[in-house]
């Protein structure tokens, strides 16, 4: 258990992917639409596809990846799209995020560099719908097209220390408890996402072992492995009873054998079954009075 305050061990991050949007208001389309069905133009709405591009369609999938990846590492903080990572994650999540912008920006080159013969393939695509005047310059379109990351520590309450020139004690003391309240509200965001990430990894174990119609592939066990290696540095609240079902987790799923599964029928039906059972007894664990949430020990809220 690490009794480190949070503000030691974690960090705070926020992710910005931008796109051009490859989506445009067809306002002559919309009128005629309006017009053929006896409707105010404001009734309708129509939009066409500026391009079709494979390097864009990439560069959206690359920016999928992105987030995916700083929603896995990253967990909910209190203010909208800034999250919290454990400091023991870090290096892992950013050598990613790296190597992923770098791609990110690769392919937007490439799809800068093609532009105009990918404006001018348009033309026939779009029929009388194109409109050059509604494609950016090519270093216009290169601005839209963005990754970026910031990162910020998390304050603990001894900041307000800094203040007694400024502030009686009784407002100090009154801060860090508003401030102490409010950590206990972030942890508690961060600590029922990890919760439900676990259930939903054994729920959906269990739901694909008792189909007898599915392919077993490897992935299967490979992703219950990936989440319960990944928990315990993501348990920013030592909760040990969250521990207690990940090491359970771990023992009874991540460890099935994906080629015994594909060939033994009774092999499936009996890890179906511990699946199920580690799925009710999280259900029933996590539901009781919401105590998962508003009993953790709050051991970084210094």
């Amino acid at each position: 258990m690490n009794h480190k305050p949070l503000s030691k061990r974690t960090v705070l991050v926020t992710v910005k992917v931008s796109l051009f949007t490859n989506r445009k208001t067809a306002k002559s389309v919309e009128r005629k639409v309006a017009a053929s069905e006896n409707a105010s133009d404001d009734a309708v709405v129509v939009k066409k596809r500026m391009f079709r591009s494979d390097k864009y369609t990439q560069i959206v999938s690359t920016s999928t990846a992105i987030r995916k990846h700083f929603y896995k590492y990253a967990l909910p903080w209190r203010d909208g799209g800034t999250r919290i990572i454990p400091s023991a994650l870090w290096i892992e999540f950013i050598n990613k995020l790296r190597q992923l912008t770098t791609r990110f920006n690769t392919l937007v080159d490439e799809f800068v560099t093609d532009l105009p013969k990918i404006i001018d393939q348009q033309r026939g695509r779009l029929g009388d719908l194109f409109d050059l005047s509604q494609y950016p310059t090519q270093s216009e379109m290169r601005d839209k097209f963005n990754v970026s990351y910031a990162t910020k520590p998390l304050p603990d309450a001894s900041q307000f220390d800094d203040f007694r020139d400024e502030m009686s004690e009784d407002d100090i003391e009154q801060q860090k408890a508003e401030w102490k309240k409010q950590l206990a509200i972030g942890q508690k965001a961060a600590m029922k996402e990890i919760w439900e990430r676990l259930y939903e990894t054994v729920s959906h174990a269990a739901k694909t072992l008792e189909d007898p119609d599915r392919i077993y592939r490897d992935t299967l066990v490979g992703n219950i492995k990936e989440v319960v290696d990944q928990l315990p540095s993501l348990n920013i609240g030592n909760d040990q009873e969250l521990e207690k079902y990940r090491t359970e987790v771990e023992e009874k799923l991540a460890k099935l054998d994906p080629q015994l599964l594909r060939v033994s029928g009774r092999a499936r039906s009996d890890a179906a079954e511990e699946a199920r059972t580690l799925e009710r007894r999280m259900a029933g664990y996590m539901g009781a009075s919401n105590r998962v949430f508003d009993s953790l020990g709050l051991t970084g809220g210094k």
